[in-house]
């Protein structure tokens, strides 16, 4: 499977602790988080990686190279800022499998991946988003579900054993090619 991971952000509201890092890069345990996400899903069986990278763009290049383990990376560099959607639909245009993973570069999510690809083709989903239960949920947006399915999404609230989005999707490559996805630059979670 091929991963479009989101490492283009600016990191604003963690700007005066980061001091120029961009928000992927951030040590934990001497190592980069996104080097993290990386050996987590190529353990679990990703075959190729593209980078969407913005922000300081040069200091994850220069970290990572074109491989990674064994794994060749690809980079889909935004010259201005394009937004999670305009950033995944760039990066598709690269990709070449029909369903791609999609993951945000700055935030873990322990997901089993080969669970998750048998859901999104089980129900023959355009997208499949990665949710999980919290007990608090006020510093998230909550995702209203009716059965398998989301049927809303509420913004940040208190909110008791309810999911949150993790920010771990599957989509399918076509989607973006449907007339509503004209802009250049947009919010994918929006």
């Amino acid at each position: 499977m091929q991963a479009i991971i989101l490492a283009g952000g600016f990191g604003t509201r963690l700007s005066g602790v980061l001091k120029q890092t961009p928000k992927p890069m951030v040590k934990i345990y001497d190592r980069p988080l996104l080097s993290i996400i990386l050996n987590n899903i190529i353990k679990q069986g990703v075959s190729s990686i593209i980078l969407s990278v913005g922000y300081k763009h040069n200091k994850i290049m220069n970290y990572f190279g074109n491989m990674y383990k064994t794994v060749p990376i690809i980079y889909s560099i935004e010259s201005t800022p394009l937004g999670t959607g305009g950033a995944i639909k760039e990066a598709m245009k690269i990709a070449s499998d029909d369903s791609i993973l999609v993951l945000n570069g700055d935030s873990y999510f322990d997901i089993n991946l080969k669970k998750f690809i048998i859901f999104h083709n089980e129900f023959k989903s355009d997208i499949s988003i990665g949710i999980k239960k919290l007990e608090k949920t006020d510093r998230y947006g909550t995702v209203v579900l009716k059965k398998e399915k989301i049927v809303d999404f509420k913004e940040k609230h208190a909110n008791k054993n309810a999911f949150i989005n993790c920010g771990t999707y599957i989509i399918k490559r076509k989607i973006f090619k449907k007339n509503k996805y004209k802009k250049k630059s947009f919010s994918f979670e929006k």
